[in-house]
């Protein structure tokens, strides 16, 4: 049930995703056509929406490749934020060559920086409002795992004390458990 529930939940990510993405390109065609004076005049949007049939298919191979659905629970808000930029980045050099290859002039280079500066920080802003979200939940005691600690020795103890430093990760620790039938009925860390 886990397991199908955090699926249902990546791909709602993925759809945000692709979303945002196709909304920063808009976006980008807007920044480009209006707000920067001295370019060329654009040719109207849906001369360039054909990009999309290459941007959203890179990009949803490139967040799931760089582990962007991937679960974030114990990272640093960095390292939940590194996907989504490899991503664009890699996405951006994918969109340049192929459009290098098929030697496309007509797309403004002005208009690709744009999307790939744009779609990086709204897949950032994304992020962070998520694992902040998450972070705080978990705080609250909501959205854990449970976890069941095999031993009851010195590395055991001190993997609570970490686990319980960090309540924002979302793990609950259930219980020790020890093969030492002696160790029964006896508390370990408040367990």
């Amino acid at each position: 049930m886990l397991k199908e529930k955090n699926t249902t939940l990546r791909n709602i990510q993925l759809i945000l995703d692709v979303a945002v993405t196709a909304l920063s390109f808009a976006l980008a065609y807007m920044a480009r056509k209006y707000g920067v004076f001295g370019l060329p005049v654009l040719p109207s949007l849906s001369h360039h929406l054909f990009l999309l049939y290459i941007i959203i298919p890179v990009w949803a191979v490139l967040l799931y490749y760089y582990k962007a659905y991937d679960s974030i629970r114990v990272y640093s808000l960095a390292y939940s934020l590194l996907p989504a930029f490899k991503a664009v980045l890699t996405g951006g050099i994918v969109l340049i060559s192929v459009l290098f290859i098929f030697r496309v002039q007509a797309i403004s280079r002005a208009l690709i920086l744009f999307f790939l500066l744009i779609d990086a920080v709204f897949l950032a802003a994304g992020r962070m409002f998520l694992y902040s979200i998450l972070r705080y939940i978990r705080k609250k005691g909501r959205n854990y795992r449970a976890i069941l600690i095999i031993g009851t020795g010195n590395r055991a103890r001190a993997f609570a004390d970490t686990l319980n430093a960090h309540g924002e990760w979302g793990f609950k620790i259930e219980g020790f458990i020890d093969k030492d039938p002696k160790r029964l009925g006896t508390l370990v860390c408040g367990h």
